[in-house]
């Protein structure tokens, strides 16, 4: 189950978020704005030489009117091809001489608006990712935390649409989380509510609040946001809190809270921009809420309704984790047919996504930004002065490119390999797993009695005197429990998906990560901390961190000591 990303942050200057033009070219320099400004080709009213003239012709119009005009198209049916345009024509603006502070920030609008729609209505994730680079850059240039915190915002959101499609990947959820926590302090140091009721909505996602790690963390940032004096009406205000409460009772088990909370916050969607995304948030928690509940019939009512939804509106982030949310549910009934349907459907939209909007070039944009930067040095120059110059430029930026992505496909290439050798090992696991449940096919067990036993499992490996001592075994597991061996190992294996081994390392290491961040255990080093969760070896230690938390030991150590300081 997963959470939707809204893409807005509702009607502060028309529209919050966006992005802008690939370059600041100047308009006169055809040949430059169709080799470096695709976004002028993409859409209608880009390709012709009628189109140029009416380039041209809108160039002459000034900031404040086209801004008016992009934000009255961005809000009406199909305009949005006409306000990418008009906030393209503002964004080349942003090195023109004459021009004063004022109407600077509006071009960063612009851009950042831009991206906006290449995100929100093209699910174009390179051309958005590009221009909110060169819009964050510009809008630290000015000092100005408004912006940073819109961008910020918008980079975040691609981050986690990436996440999402590419899977369980702790450190890359950690930064985006980080970013997201970064564009929310933004705007609550500048005052700007709507804007930070916005970011926090965005921030309650299952990727983090799924995650006991992030979930750790975000929790702190739920209890300031409690605190906060936000002023009442605030857009969102009231959607938020019914997903903060929705998510505190989901983890505290209270289901039927939590369940009136995602209809609370259906009756307080106010977005005009992406109001079905909102929608689906309330749906993917309450196909959650169902499903922890075991109510099967409305847990599947309400994934086939979030799928029509996220059809008939678009929104293919969303579609994809319906899907993946209903190969899950059919794989856990033993409807393999149904399984195998739903993932297919995921499988061919994930690979829309990576194909036709170039997503999985996300992950390099960092560098090849900074190398288009480094080339681009067309801003304002005439035709007739500088052509040569632009012609070398040019050609040499092409050819390094073109080098570079040889590069990419070769590591694109071993990653691939890589990947083939976890899928590998994933398919033995399963085999493993289907071998034990063939081994437990004549216990006597009943599915009441497994379900006690896995409460007692539960209560005993909670015990940190007891699994940290590096004695623990499962007979000792078995005593605690008041069973035997087997059927310990048995209800270890259905319930937990693991063996014994496997469950006491993950334990183990969750007390180890608490003991790594608290005082009380500061003068251990973490060899110190393992020996103390029962583990002797330094290397086992290591790799049991890793498989758990997808970092080292002192990575995680340094990422906690840097939050406390930035608390």
């Amino acid at each position: 189950m997963k959470y939707f990303r809204k893409t807005s942050l509702g009607d502060n200057k028309c529209v919050a978020m966006a992005l802008s033009a690939h370059h600041l070219l100047t308009v006169c320099l055809t040949i430059v704005l169709l080799a470096f400004a695709p976004s002028l080709t993409a859409h209608p009213l880009r390709a012709t030489t009628t189109d140029m003239a009416t380039y041209r012709r809108l160039s002459e119009k000034s900031t404040a009117m086209l801004m008016m005009k992009a934000g009255k198209f961005l809000h009406s049916p199909n305009g949005q091809d006409s306000a990418l345009l008009y906030y393209t024509i503002v964004a080349n603006r942003y090195n023109d001489d004459g021009i004063g502070d004022a109407e600077r920030r509006e071009c960063i609008t612009a851009m950042n608006n831009a991206g906006y729609l290449y995100y929100a209505f093209y699910n174009d994730y390179d051309k958005a990712y590009t221009t909110l680079r060169q819009a964050l850059q510009l809008a630290a240039k000015s000092g100005d935390k408004y912006y940073e915190a819109m961008i910020n915002l918008n980079m975040a959101n691609i981050k986690s649409v990436f996440l999402d499609v590419q899977g369980d990947q702790p450190q890359l959820a950690w930064a985006t989380l980080q970013l997201y926590r970064k564009a929310f302090y933004q705007s609550v140091e500048i005052r700007n509510w709507p804007l930070a009721v916005g970011i926090f909505t965005n921030m309650l996602d299952e990727n983090f609040v799924g995650e006991p790690l992030l979930y750790s963390q975000l929790r702190k940032d739920i209890a300031a946001f409690k605190r906060m004096r936000i002023p009442a009406g605030t857009p969102l205000l009231d959607f938020t809190n019914a997903t903060i409460s929705c998510v505190e009772a989901i983890q505290s088990h209270d289901y039927a809270r939590a369940l009136a909370a995602t209809y609370a916050m259906e009756r307080n969607i106010e977005s005009r921009d992406t109001p079905k995304r909102f929608a689906a948030d309330a749906l993917g928690l309450r196909t959650k809420i169902f499903s922890l509940m075991h109510d099967d019939r409305r847990a599947v009512k309400t994934m086939l309704e979030g799928v029509d939804l996220c059809k008939s509106n678009h929104i293919d982030d969303g579609l994809m984790h319906f899907y993946l949310m209903l190969n899950r549910f059919y794989l856990s009934r033993g409807d393999s047919a149904k399984a195998q349907r739903y993932r297919l459907d995921y499988l061919e939209l994930k690979e829309k996504i990576l194909t036709e909007n170039n997503l999985q070039s996300v992950s390099r944009l960092e560098f090849l930004y900074d190398l288009r930067e480094a080339n681009t040095t067309v801003e304002r120059l005439t035709e007739q002065k500088h052509w040569l110059n632009i012609i070398t430029t040019v050609i040499i930026g092409f050819a390094i490119i073109v080098s570079l992505l040889l590069v990419f496909l070769f590591r694109g290439y071993r990653r691939a390999m890589r990947t083939n050798r976890i899928l590998y090992r994933h398919v033995q696991d399963s085999l493993h797993l289907e071998e034990e449940k063939t081994k437990y096919k004549g216990s006597r067990l009943t599915d009441d009695a497994k379900e006690l036993l896995a409460q007692r499992i539960d209560a005993a490996m909670q015990n940190t005197d007891e699994i940290c001592n590096s004695d623990f075994n499962l007979d000792r597991l078995a005593e605690l429990a008041n069973s035997n061996y087997k059927e310990v190992s048995q209800v270890i294996n259905e319930h937990y998906g693991k063996n014994f081994k496997a469950l006491l390392n993950e334990c183990r290491i969750r007390e180890a990560c608490r003991r790594l961040t608290d005082a009380n255990f500061g003068h251990l080093t973490i060899e110190g901390v393992a020996i103390s969760v029962g583990i002797k070896s330094r290397s086992h230690f290591n790799s049991y961190f890793k498989q758990v938390t997808g970092m080292s030991p002192s990575v995680y150590q340094k990422i906690s000591k840097e939050e406390e300081k930035a608390d």
